[in-house]
């Protein structure tokens, strides 16, 4: 079950930076923008940075969260006989992990961050880029 989260999840932490570093494959973030580009509250990041593998990395705001949640949310309720399934299951994946790292980070934040790290990609785990390996 699918749970909406309310504007008090994000960047409740009380030492957190009211953004999220978001690191999904380059295909994941262009269907992000699709969806979400046209939602009053989106900001597209200042800057957008290649990884290895044909992913990016950026920082988006506690809002564009929000309007994540709210624009990929909305798929998965229109869901209806003209609902193209693929669309329908890139939005749930991405609504489903955003949703679950900005919960997790309301209730602890792994080693001490002072920013949640989404990531949107199902390939087999590697190190994140500036991490120790």
């Amino acid at each position: 079950m699918l749970i909406p989260l309310t504007p008090l999840h994000v960047g409740r932490h009380p030492t957190s930076d009211p953004r999220a570093r978001l690191i999904c494959h380059k295909d994941t973030w262009a269907f992000l923008l699709e969806q979400t580009s046209r939602h009053q509250h989106f900001r597209l990041p200042d800057r957008i940075t290649d990884l290895e593998d044909g992913r990016i990395e950026t920082f988006v705001s506690g809002r564009s969260l929000l309007a994540v949640l709210v624009t990929t949310r909305e798929v998965l309720d229109d869901h209806g006989p003209d609902t193209d399934m693929v669309t329908w299951a890139l939005a749930s994946a991405v609504y489903s992990r955003t949703h679950l790292a900005i919960e997790n980070a309301t209730l602890n934040r792994p080693d001490d961050s002072e920013v949640t790290t989404i990531v949107l990609d199902d390939r087999p785990c590697r190190p994140v880029q500036g991490s120790a390996a």
